[in-house]
């Protein structure tokens, strides 16, 4: 079974947003994936931070690949973004249609073209059939997003 972490705005998050990612979650959940979501799985119970770091980063080695669901304003997103990035994860862009192009360097640019190396862990899965399904539940979402 796949696993991921999802990188995604706690703190912050619209109840918009929080219905979007528990969509996108029960959906690649049911098509296989073992999920580690913050809101659900990271004790958020924190009053300076550290341990929900220290939690997230055990959870990013633990994964095989890594999802994002973008936040411009999700200060946490980006550190576990770093770690991710760190430990060379697959990086797959769950709602990279909000994300626009800048000119230049800049954080969006990095994400929507690591999304675009985004291969599956090859230990999992053996075809381009996974990232593709991906793909068509992420679309699927984004057309009734209900």
């Amino acid at each position: 079974m796949p696993k991921a972490f999802l990188i995604c705005p706690v703190a912050n998050a619209s109840e918009e947003q929080k219905a979007q990612m528990m969509m996108y979650i029960g959906a690649i959940e049911s098509a296989g994936y073992d999920v580690h979501y913050p809101h659900r799985d990271t004790n958020q119970k924190d009053p300076v931070g550290y341990n929900i770091i220290s939690e997230n980063l055990d959870a990013i080695m633990w994964a095989d690949e890594v999802h994002l669901f973008y936040s411009k304003s999700s200060r946490g997103s980006v550190m576990d973004f770093g770690f991710s990035f760190s430990q060379r994860k697959p990086i797959y862009v769950v709602n990279k249609e909000q994300i626009g192009v800048t000119p230049g360097k800049s954080y969006e640019n990095i994400l929507l073209n690591l999304d675009k190396l985004y291969k599956p862990n090859i230990k999992y899965r053996k075809t381009s059939t996974s990232w593709k399904k991906l793909d068509a539940i992420r679309n699927k979402l984004i057309k009734n997003p209900s």
